[in-house]
């Protein structure tokens, strides 16, 4: 506990000192006094911290934007055979039971999608990643969701594909609209919990041609910061990054405004289950709307008697 506090008290340190008194003030206020809120002035510290922080990654790694600005798109679409990527840092066999539940459910609901399970051993055989990143993260400068983030990113530019993140929970394959476009994720529109994304995207699922130019972008970015900062400037920094793109490059604002609006009601089994106190989960199931079929849960939520396919687990 005191180790931790001197991280972040560290972090605090220096983000005031690498970016912005105004960025650790941010951080501070988000991560401590308004940590469990969820009223108008969160949101609007959260937006305003959230908005220097692009102006800041946006002047100072203006030439990564530079080299995207003006680049030529082709007709590629995402593949009915494309890959499903889920990331488990720490191994399947040591996931929780409501992971491995995820996980059969997502297996269930591939289709003719090939589901790859990656963790620490083997997710250098389908990315490549800078070793300052890596021995950033074997030094606790960069922790295993921001690793993730990277990792994210890599895996769809070099190989195209699907990110699906363990702790969602599938109710049927996926829509055909995923097919006619070469970018695709969960676009629910509820700006207001969500001002970063505006509820156009979210990172805990996204599916990406091979050489698509935003995850490009994106793996870049991730690369240069992390080659020069010791600190992130953001908790959400995928987030950040996505929003630069989205405000600084007309093909990134099209890609993503093509996408329909899908999967609106992500939250609501979560929900319920928390409300349930954790029963009745395949009842529940039953009773999220229809628009739905990517279901957001979180690793951390107790549920009563998690059963799970082991045979369909290894698959």
């Amino acid at each position: 506990m005191i180790k931790r506090i001197k991280n972040i008290c560290r972090r605090w340190w220096g983000q005031f000192w690498h970016f912005s008194p105004m960025i650790a003030i941010g951080d501070f206020l988000c991560t401590t006094i308004f940590r469990n809120s969820n009223g108008k002035l969160k949101h609007k510290i959260i937006q305003s911290y959230y908005e220097r922080a692009k102006k800041i990654i946006a002047k100072k790694y203006k030439n990564i934007i530079l080299e995207w600005k003006n680049i030529s798109l082709n007709d590629q679409k995402i593949s009915l055979n494309d890959n499903i990527f889920i990331f488990w840092w720490q191994g399947i066999d040591d996931a929780p039971p409501i992971i491995k539940k995820c996980i059969c459910s997502i297996k269930k609901n591939a289709g003719k999608h090939k589901v790859i399970l990656l963790d620490k051993s083997n997710y250098y055989q389908y990315a490549n990643i800078p070793k300052y990143i890596i021995d950033k993260v074997n030094k606790g400068k960069i922790n295993f969701t921001l690793f993730s983030d990277i990792l994210r990113c890599c895996l769809l530019y070099e190989n195209g594909g699907i990110w699906i993140d363990p702790t969602c929970y599938m109710t049927k394959q996926f829509d055909e609209e995923m097919y006619n476009n070469s970018f695709y994720t969960i676009k629910h529109g509820d700006d207001w919990e969500f001002p970063i994304c505006k509820g156009y995207w979210a990172t805990f699922f996204l599916a990406s041609t091979k050489k698509n130019p935003l995850m490009g972008f994106m793996r870049n970015l991730f690369f240069e910061f992390w080659k020069n900062e010791k600190y992130f400037i953001v908790y959400l920094s995928i987030d950040l990054f996505l929003s630069i793109a989205y405000d600084e490059f007309d093909w990134a604002r099209n890609m993503i405004q093509n996408i329909p609006y899908n999967n609106k009601h992500r939250d609501d089994l979560r929900n319920m289950l928390l409300k349930n106190g954790g029963k009745n989960f395949e009842e529940l199931c039953h009773q999220v709307n229809a628009d739905t079929y990517i279901n957001k849960l979180t690793y951390k939520m107790f549920i009563e008697d998690v059963t799970y396919e082991e045979n369909a687990l290894y698959d």
